[in-house]
């Protein structure tokens, strides 16, 4: 939800809303704290919008969380985590 929020006025975002009815999700599970953190930075290099979940008080990264894009769009960055069924 967060990462919705930050990019409320993007294009994406807004006919993503639009369209409750056929909302879709993917669900990816990484390795590795690190990979999750190197998808992050990877994200942020290429100017996606997204949030990086760390649980507190531990400082865990436990999620990385896009804003509403096209899977084509962010496929390359998550290709080597599984999907989650």
């Amino acid at each position: 939800m967060a990462a919705v929020w930050a990019s409320r006025d993007d294009a994406d975002t807004l006919a993503y809303l639009a369209d409750v009815d056929n909302m879709h999700k993917v669900v990816t599970a990484a390795l590795s704290e690190g990979d999750v953190r190197d998808t992050a930075a990877k994200l942020a290099a290429a100017g996606i919008a997204h949030k990086l979940w760390v649980e507190q008080p531990e400082g865990t990264v436990t999620a990385v969380a896009t804003k509403p894009a096209r899977r084509r769009e962010l496929k390359g960055f998550f290709a080597d985590f599984k999907l989650l069924r």
